[in-house]
């Protein structure tokens, strides 16, 4: 690995956060990897096959957004979050957007805004952010209010189970939850300090976060001790970060990171399988999508670095990536045929079809 590559643990689309904190490591990690999609940004190939551009209102989108999350509710309307505050919420599976801004700092600016989930019901869902924010709503969406999350650590991930049990990852070795909808949040900070990335829960006692130093966590009481399963130390720091996790039920679960890192796992996080994969890209987050009702998921899809969308038939199919726009993509999300992938450049990529075309919304 080279050495802006051991120094890039932290994706692109987390940057403006992570400069806000004061760890030499962390601000280098920031200068090699902005330096990094710099220079991609300048010198990506115009030959690269384009998607087609659908038509949003410019006032809607700038060129400079930068989306980190997207969720959907079971009713299909879809919300992504971003910069600066910003809120963009589709009731048309992704197609048209409306924005609004919350979490106000004080300042004539608002708090970025690093990932958004709902419960099951739909009307409960969580906002995490920077500066240890998290907002809740209670009405699908509609209306956010604060709760006291007891940190200051940057928010990366949130994981939610049901209306009440909500987990959370981030900078410092953050790794919290809530049993009573938000009205308390207990904090496991991990003394390593290393920064976790992403969380995924089965049910309210088993769940697994990815990190730095190609890290997998396993707990199986609800986040009260965390286990080892892969790396948990400072130690190689020639070892991918995983920025993504995603179990399906207890057994089987996909993570994925750095320099296209992609392991699987049919045995609980025993033991991970690597699986190859045609790109090299970073993998910022992975989602199973596909099957029908109560059945198990047939698709894993993934979004990262160059605008790269990976997907991966699991009933034996070989890793395929499309990469419909140039902007690095932070998150993607499905309902039914609906997906949405939102990422850098205010780029928001949209499919009607599951996938098999991707239409892009906004940016390039």
């Amino acid at each position: 690995m080279s050495w802006a590559a051991s120094l890039s643990a932290i994706p692109p689309h987390l940057h403006r956060s992570a400069s806000r904190e004061r760890s030499r490591r962390v601000q280098l990690c920031e200068s090699a990897v902005a330096l990094v999609a710099v220079m991609a940004a300048l010198f990506a190939s115009p030959l690269a096959r384009a998607a087609p551009v659908a038509n949003v209102p410019v006032s809607v989108v700038e060129p400079w957004d930068s989306f980190f999350s997207v969720a959907f509710t079971p009713s299909g309307r879809c919300y992504v979050v971003g910069a600066e505050g910003a809120m963009l919420t589709s009731t048309d599976g992704g197609r048209h957007w409306k924005r609004s801004a919350i979490a106000e700092r004080g300042d004539l600016s608002w708090w970025d805004l690093h990932s958004i989930r709902f419960a099951p019901d739909g009307l409960s869902g969580w906002i995490g952010g920077e500066n240890g924010l998290i907002l809740k709503s209670t009405d699908g969406g509609q209306t956010w209010n604060a709760q006291t999350s007891g940190t200051n650590e940057n928010i990366f991930r949130i994981a939610v189970v049901d209306s009440k049990t909500a987990f959370a990852s981030g900078t410092g070795g953050l790794l919290m939850g809530t049993t009573d909808g938000g009205q308390h949040w207990q904090m496991q900070t991990q003394k390593s300090g290393l920064i976790f990335f992403d969380l995924s829960f089965t049910d309210a006692n088993d769940g697994w976060a990815v990190g730095e130093f190609e890290t997998i966590l396993h707990t199986a009481d609800g986040g009260k001790t965390w286990n080892p399963q892969m790396g948990g130390k400072r130690a190689n720091f020639k070892l991918p970060a995983l920025f993504a996790i995603s179990f399906r039920d207890a057994q089987h679960g996909w993570a994925a990171g750095q320099g296209g890192t992609l392991l699987r796992t049919e045995n609980g996080g025993s033991t991970w399988q690597t699986v190859n994969t045609p790109s090299a890209s970073p993998m910022y987050s992975v989602v199973y999508f596909g099957g029908a009702a109560n059945s198990a998921s047939q698709e894993l899809w993934g979004s990262g670095d160059g605008g790269a969308l990976l997907h991966v038939e699991l009933n034996g199919g070989a890793p395929a990536v499309q990469t419909p726009t140039v902007f690095s993509l932070s998150d993607v999300a499905f309902n039914g045929n609906n997906g949405v992938a939102v990422g850098l450049g205010g780029t928001i990529v949209h499919t009607s079809d599951g996938g098999a075309h991707w239409m892009v919304v906004t940016g390039k």
